[in-house]
Order: structure tokens, then C-alpha cells, then sequence
């Protein structure tokens, strides 16, 4: 029976680089001499015994390493995930007046996103303000007139409470009325549902 050894590397446009190992120059000296080892053992072999079993010659192929540079490319089939993500709910009720963003724009955080309709939160800031300056001047006169013992103190901490109850629902109306106004809560990239 003849035997046929044959080397045969694919050229660089056809394997697949991922799998294939680099080759050092080292590593590919090493290797050349070990093949030239194993021919010149294995054709000293046949010719002790008279040749190869039926007279046949053997055929070797053999090629020259060379170290060349090997591209790194990867493909891949796969799903982006983001590191973070969030759902805006508007706190304040009311219809979507204005979207201050384009899809796939990015924004910063505190970045304006929508505006919702604000006209009866406004109205509330407005009658609280009013009440606020009203309560102010009330608590004013009835500082004055506590000093000189002409209201009595119910009367006096009265005048005082209504004013702290009108600054407090100011707040409130303020607190409310902000949130009309959506903001980004981190840098992102957006996109509407």
C-alpha cells in the first residue's frame, strides 16, 4: 500500500482566523524542523528497507511558512442591552403639550422632555400667592397689635397659623405646578413608545 502525506493550508482570504492560532517564529522554525526530521527519518526508513512496500514512490507535499499579519474580526448575531433605562410618568395630570425632544436625540440629565398643560396649576400658584400676601398682612398687624396687648394671643397665633398654612400651600402649588415640566433623569439616548 502506498502512502500519500499531504500539508495543505488554506490560503489567508479562506480560513477562519478565529480558530486558527498564531504561529510565532519560533514556534514555526520549530515546526519546519520537525517536519524535515520526520521526512528525512521516514525516507531513510524506506530506502533501509529497499524502498517503499510495492516500489512506489512517495509523494510529499510541502509548503513554506511565513509569518504574516492576521486580521481579528468578529461576527456575531446578538441583542444590545442598555445599562440603564426609565419609564416617565407625569405626576401632574393634564395633556402633553409639547415634546421637546427627536426621537434618538440624546439629552443630559435634567434635560427638558415634555411639557403638560399647566393653565389650572398656574391658577392655584396665583390664588395661594394671594392668600400668602393677604395672611402676610394680617400676621404683621397682629404682631403689632400683640405688643401693645390690643388682640389677645388666640387671636394672635391664629394670624400667625393662617400665614404658615398659606405659605405651605404656595409650596405645594409651586411643587405641583414643576412637575408639569418632565426632565431626563439620566444621560441617555431617547425614544418615544
Amino acid at each position: 500500500t502506498s502512502r500519500k502525506h499531504e500539508s495543505k493550508i488554506a490560503p489567508t482570504s479562506q480560513r477562519n482566523h478565529a480558530a486558527t492560532p498564531t504561529i510565532s517564529r519560533y514556534s514555526g522554525q520549530v515546526l519546519v524542523r520537525y517536519s524535515m526530521i520526520s521526512l528525512v527519518a521516514a525516507s531513510g526508513l524506506a530506502l533501509a528497507q529497499g524502498g517503499p512496500p510495492g516500489g512506489r514512490q512517495v509523494t510529499v507535499e510541502s509548503i513554506v511558512v511565513r509569518p504574516q499579519q492576521l486580521s481579528s474580526s468578529v461576527r456575531a448575531v446578538g441583542t444590545v442591552l442598555a445599562d440603564a433605562s426609565a419609564v416617565l410618568r407625569a405626576e401632574a395630570p393634564g395633556q402633553v403639550l409639547e415634546l421637546h425632544f427627536k426621537d434618538g436625540q440624546k439629552v443630559a440629565k435634567g434635560d427638558r422632555l415634555f411639557s403638560i398643560d399647566s393653565t389650572v396649576l398656574e391658577a392655584e400658584v396665583n390664588e395661594a400667592r394671594a392668600n400668602v400676601e393677604q395672611s402676610e398682612a394680617a400676621y404683621n398687624r397682629a404682631t403689632e397689635l400683640i405688643k401693645n396687648n390690643l388682640i389677645s394671643a388666640t387671636d394672635y397665633d391664629t394670624a400667625r397659623a393662617n400665614y404658615n398654612v398659606a405659605v405651605a400651600r404656595l409650596m405645594s402649588s409651586d411643587t405641583r405646578l414643576s412637575k408639569t415640566v418632565i426632565r431626563a433623569t439620566l444621560p441617555t439616548m431617547t425614544r418615544s413608545a
